[in-house]
């Protein structure tokens, strides 16, 4: 609302013609460079919230956290918009200050890049409050309860078979369950018990 509201005061209260303008290739490695350490900030912050989420999983599912939070998908793209980011923003930077003359693939370069920052920057936040909020949700407890059907009776007699059975434990929703369980006690939570 915010970005429509101005540029409808931009189109209409604007007192000269509007042109988007390239800056020169100093002017454009500078603003690539500035961007590049925000964006480096931004990687900073998901890492300290995604270390703070896993925290929390593990203070409510216990080992649990070790095997299901790193399959999270937030996560995923969370680090990997923002390293593609800071890739692609070294790239510029250092083609642009090798170039004498912009030509049409430098300016690309340069609008492609602080359009994929602005991108990065704003879809960071929702994966990183999601993962937050996804680390503190019981649905992981119904989901393991789930895994209790014929398959798991199965997957552990092919285990007992191929000597796995070690292996298989560590996975093993009873058992996960029972440390769930544990951990619910000693912290007096109630409601994941």
């Amino acid at each position: 609302s915010l970005v429509l509201i101005f540029t409808c005061g931009l189109l209409i209260f604007f007192p000269k013609k509007i042109e988007i303008i390239i800056p020169d290739l100093k002017s454009q490695a500078y603003i690539l460079e500035s961007i590049l350490r925000t964006v480096s900030i931004f990687v900073g912050i998901s890492f300290s919230f995604i270390i703070l989420s896993f925290n929390v999983f593990y203070k409510y599912f216990g080992r649990y956290a070790f095997l299901d939070f790193f399959k999270s998908r937030s996560a995923k793209i969370c680090f990997t918009l923002l390293t593609s980011t800071i890739l692609l923003l070294i790239y510029s930077i250092s083609f642009i200050n090798e170039i004498s003359n912009a030509n049409s693939y430098t300016n690309f370069l340069f609008i492609f890049s602080i359009i994929l920052a602005i991108v990065s920057s704003f879809s960071v936040f929702p994966c990183l409050i999601y993962l937050l909020s996804n680390s503190q949700n019981r649905k992981h407890i119904t989901r393991l309860f789930e895994k209790l059907n014929e398959e798991w009776e199965i997957n552990e007699l092919v285990a007992k078979i191929e000597g796995q059975l070690t292996t298989f434990y560590q996975k093993d929703p009873i058992n996960i369950l029972n440390e769930i369980g544990l951990s619910s006690i000693k912290e007096y939570d109630n409601y994941t018990l």
